[in-house]
C-alpha cells in the first residue's frame, strides 16, 4: 500500500517535470503530474495519519492549480497587467511552493518510517529534506536575479538546478518505494503522527 503511492509520487513527479509537447499543445501538461502527487498524499496520509502528508497534499493540490492556471495564462497574449506579473513571478512563488512540498512530504516519511521501527532511516530522510530545501532556496535566488537582470545566465543555472532537485527527489520516493516493498507496512493506524 505505502509501496504504491510511493510509486505514484515518483511518476507524479516525472511528470511534472518532463512534459510531451505536440506544438503548442501539451500532451501530458504539468498539472496532471502535481495532480496525482497530491492524490498520492492524501492516500498516505490516510494510511498513516501523519499531518505532514496532508500538508504536501495541500501544497500539491496547490502546485497543479498554479500550474494550470499558468498554463491557461500563457496560451493567451498579455503585453502588461496583472497577468504578466504573474507569469513573470510564477517560478519563483512555484520554486517556493515545491520547497515547502519537500521538506513536508521528505518529514513526514522520515517519521512514518520511524512509527515502523526504520529508526536508521529517519535522519537520512529528514537530512535530506534539509538539502532539498536549501537546493530549491537557491533555485529561487538565481530565478530572482535572472528576473531583476534579466540574465540568461541565471535562468540556465535555476532551470538546471530545478531539474536536478526534482530528478533527485523523485529518485528518493523510488528508493523510499523499495524501502516500504523491504519491510512492508506494519504502522498502526490508531496511532498518529504530527
Amino acid at each position: 500500500m505505502m509501496k504504491d503511492q510511493y510509486n505514484r509520487l515518483f511518476w507524479g513527479i516525472i511528470l511534472a517535470t518532463f512534459h510531451i509537447n505536440l506544438g503548442m499543445i501539451r500532451i501530458l501538461p504539468e498539472f496532471i503530474g502535481w495532480w496525482m502527487v497530491s492524490s498520492a498524499c492524501y492516500e498516505l496520509y490516510d494510511i498513516s495519519k501523519n499531518m505532514k502528508f496532508m500538508k504536501s497534499r495541500k501544497i500539491s493540490g496547490a502546485m497543479a492549480i498554479w500550474s494550470l492556471t499558468a498554463s491557461l495564462l500563457s496560451l493567451g497574449s498579455f503585453n502588461s497587467g496583472i497577468a504578466l506579473d504573474l507569469l513573470q513571478f510564477a517560478p519563483v512563488i512555484f520554486t517556493l511552493m515545491e520547497m515547502l512540498f519537500a521538506a513536508n512530504i521528505l518529514e513526514a516519511s522520515a517519521e512514518t518510517f520511524h512509527s515502523n521501527g526504520k529508526t536508521e532511516l529517519y535522519p537520512f530522510y529528514v537530512s535530506r529534506a534539509g538539502i532539498s530545501s536549501i537546493v530549491l532556496a537557491a533555485v529561487a535566488v538565481a530565478l530572482c536575479i535572472a528576473l531583476v537582470l534579466s540574465d540568461t545566465f541565471f535562468i540556465t543555472v535555476a532551470a538546471i538546478l530545478g531539474i536536478g532537485i526534482r530528478i533527485w527527489l523523485a529518485v528518493m520516493m523510488k528508493s523510499m518505494s523499495q524501502d516500504w516493498e523491504q519491510i512492508g507496512y506494519v504502522f498502526d493506524p490508531g496511532e498518529k503522527s504530527n
